[in-house]
């Protein structure tokens, strides 16, 4: 109590940590060379929160909280989506200026369909107390997705780096 006013206050905390590791793997993520570099991040950052049961479990019980607009976690997680958004956008866009990924495709969209699949897949592992490897499916998701927006379409394998 003498640093948090609240235990939802040292929560918050937490979970703003995990929002700062998240952000951290994106900065040092490898240079993107073929369009793929987005759905690589979000395969590593579906690997690390993976690796983070226990913070994992805490976001989701945050994000039902966050749902009512005068919770603490409301603007949180609103700002939080926001800015990731933004910044997964951004990175597709910059493909897309690179001549990796197709023009005609609205990644803000995209960017809140990953987000969406990142923040479902944990409730779902959550829910199942680990019993789904979080994982491989958002890899199988994301490799299902890639053909739809790149340029030069095929098979799509998000464990091998850019050539």
């Amino acid at each position: 109590m003498h640093h948090f006013p609240s235990k939802q206050h040292l929560l918050l905390a937490v979970a703003e940590r995990r929002f700062d590791l998240a952000a951290e793997l994106a900065l040092t993520a490898p240079a993107d060379t073929d369009g793929l570099g987005p759905l690589r991040l979000m395969l590593q950052l579906s690997g690390m929160f993976q690796s983070q049961p226990g913070l994992m479990e805490l976001f989701v019980l945050l994000s039902a909280e966050a749902a009512d607009p005068g919770s603490p976690a409301h603007e949180l997680y609103a700002a939080r989506y926001e800015r990731v958004i933004g910044e997964l956008e951004a990175l597709f866009l910059a493909s897309v200026e690179a001549g990796h990924l197709r023009a005609d495709v609205d990644y803000r969209g995209v960017a809140r369909e990953c987000i969406a699949l990142a923040d479902g897949l944990q409730l779902q592992w959550v829910l199942s107390r680990g019993g789904i490897d979080l994982v491989a499916l958002t890899k199988s998701s994301l490799e299902r997705l890639a053909p739809t927006i790149l340029v030069a379409a095929g098979p799509v394998d998000l464990s091998a780096s850019a050539a």
